[in-house]
């Protein structure tokens, strides 16, 4: 059965699945990893990796979410507390894409983060729009914002997909998640760990 669990920085699997992410952007995207996340949840089945997406609350690091004036402006609304969705690389398994989300906006909400910001593609964010969260579309991704080098980086990936800037509120994440999960018990399912942290 697979599973999706939570590995941190200088671990074997949070490293592992660094490498798998590294390899899938380049080879859709030709995009290289430009920030490594706090937190990775990482779906695995018999040491192979599906997939895998990170969670910062403690440094929002992406270049296009942290120097973007939208997303300043947007925290400097409220009290909120925000946090950022970051690499996020699936293959080989369709569900990866709301297993995962589910599973981060959910944590957010444990760890009380009220927003998460994060970069998306079309197909992407309908999959969001379907699970039902409530987001807010910030507009096309800034990559005025970008260094030469990292412009260079992105250009392939901001030319053929578009990304736009968004962010999630976590209101209903452990409700969503638990869902999600219950659909797709048979595939699928929660470590232990976070089984006990997200309810």
């Amino acid at each position: 059965m697979r599973t999706v669990s939570l590995h941190y920085p200088d671990t074997v699997q949070y490293n592992n699945a660094c490498t798998f992410a590294q390899e899938l952007y380049w080879k859709k995207t030709r995009v290289e990893l430009m920030n490594l996340p706090e937190r990775l949840f990482v779906i695995e089945e018999n040491n192979r990796i599906y997939g895998c997406m990170g969670l910062n609350m403690e440094k929002i690091s992406f270049t296009l979410v942290r120097d973007d004036h939208r997303f300043k402006n947007r925290c400097a609304q409220d009290s909120k507390i925000y946090g950022e969705q970051c690499v996020f690389a699936v293959g080989g398994f369709k569900l990866a894409v709301p297993v995962l989300i589910s599973t981060v906006a959910a944590y957010a909400s444990y760890l009380g983060i009220d927003w998460v910001a994060y970069t998306s593609i079309p197909p992407s964010q309908k999959v969001i729009d379907r699970l039902g969260y409530l987001t807010e579309d910030l507009g096309p991704v800034d990559l005025s914002i970008l260094s030469t080098k990292d412009k260079l980086n992105c250009d392939h990936w901001f030319s053929a997909h578009q990304p736009r800037l968004h962010i999630l509120n976590t209101a209903l994440g452990k409700t969503i998640c638990h869902e999600v999960f219950e659909r797709f018990s048979h595939r699928i399912l929660l470590s232990k760990s976070l089984q006990n942290k997200l309810g």
